[in-house]
């Protein structure tokens, strides 16, 4: 036990504590995210109704997470880790905010083309910058601790996906999902990028030896 919680320590140790502890936030507000949009296919019911439509919101949302996850490596790459980062919160935050606004008019005009190009920026950002941090965290550690801080990254995830599922429960009895989604986009893209920006260090071109 004494040896476990000595390998916990080491990601605060060996390198500035502030890189594991923003990337702790960073799992716990990407939980929460992950919490609050769940509720999607319920909001989609409420709103649309119609389960072919529903089906091919969900279907663009897939197509998103596809298109972001084979690109946002490719990003990351030519621009940097931080830069992408930031952009695909912004991203995220835009596409959620239009999706909510816009939704009335949209579904009561019959017109879900700009739904589903919403839903695929919106869904793909976010498993964009998900992705993005899983490659960040690794490259940030030593390669005696990298799976350790990878593992608490991934523990404050399932902390936040626990914690946002009851909080956007609770949420619910006094306010709308689509009230709950713009809170939950608009800390995570208010906090997030100011921590990525002032205190984790720019990875691109380093090299990782010893893997």
């Amino acid at each position: 036990l004494k040896k476990a919680l000595a390998m916990v320590k080491q990601p605060f140790i060996l390198v500035p504590r502030s890189i594991m502890l923003v990337f702790l936030i960073i799992g716990v507000v990407s939980g929460m995210l992950m919490g609050a949009f769940s509720t999607l296919e319920a909001y989609l019911t409420k709103m649309i109704g119609d389960t072919r439509i529903i089906n091919n919101t969900l279907t663009a949302a897939a197509i998103g997470t596809l298109i972001f996850f084979g690109t946002t490596g490719l990003l990351a790459d030519k621009w940097g880790r931080k830069q992408v980062f930031c952009y695909c919160f912004g991203l995220k935050f835009i596409a959620s905010l239009l999706f909510i606004l816009l939704m009335p008019s949209l579904t009561a005009a019959k017109n879900y083309i700009p739904i589903y190009i919403i839903t695929i920026i919106a869904y793909g950002s976010y498993w964009g910058l998900l992705f993005l941090s899983k490659i960040h965290c690794l490259e940030c550690f030593p390669t005696e601790i990298r799976g350790t801080s990878a593992g608490l990254r991934s523990l404050s995830f399932a902390f936040g996906l626990t914690s946002g599922s009851l909080l956007c429960s609770a949420l619910s009895t006094v306010m709308s999902l689509d009230e709950i989604y713009v809170l939950f986009s608009g800390i995570a893209v208010l906090i997030i990028p100011f921590l990525v920006i002032k205190f984790l260090p720019e990875t691109k071109g380093i090299k990782i030896t010893g893997v």
